[in-house]
């Protein structure tokens, strides 16, 4: 095993023993298992999940931006109750509430506004284009001898309508 493998190896073991857990950029240990029969590491790493767009899948985004769209709304309309509820209270100086109240609002709006910036793109990119749909956890076991470019690189999952067509 080369020199600097056994080092990281020596690392994480400490840190395990320790009881910390380790980030890396790409990875998150998770367990060190030491046998007879050999020593292995298992790592949760990020994949990255894309989707092929088609109708059926433009359909499906619509209605989940919609949806976020919708709860982001109400978020906002409970917000503005409530502020109303406390200055109405005078409990708080309506100045304080006002500060409190216009962070959420703000982070309220501009979530709508992004969704609604999404539904716009989503409407203009072609069928047969690739978007990202977002990131899952991985759990990667490591052997000595495996091919750490191999383990290491970018990994995806293509989806075309709910189905799962490539794993890079």
């Amino acid at each position: 095993m080369p020199l600097v493998l056994i080092l990281i190896k020596k690392y994480l073991l400490i840190l395990c023993k320790n009881g910390r857990g380790i980030t890396f950029p790409i990875f998150s240990m998770v367990k060190i298992h030491m046998s007879r029969i050999g020593d292995f590491m298992k790592f949760i790493r990020k994949t990255t999940i894309k989707q092929i767009i088609t109708s059926e899948s433009r359909n499906q985004l619509k209605e989940k931006f919609d949806l976020k769209i919708g709860q982001a709304k109400k978020e906002l309309e409970q917000l503005q109750f409530e502020k109303k509820k406390l200055i109405y209270q005078k409990k708080f100086s309506q100045s304080k509430v006002e500060k409190r109240f216009v962070v959420e609002e703000n982070k309220r709006q501009q979530l709508i506004e992004w969704y609604e910036y999404q539904l716009q793109q989503l409407h203009d990119i072609p069928d047969g284009n690739e978007i990202v749909e977002g990131e899952v956890d991985e759990v990667v076991e490591v052997d000595i001898g495996d091919n750490w470019d191999a383990i290491s690189g970018n990994r995806s999952i293509l989806i075309k309508d709910g189905k799962i067509i490539d794993i890079n």
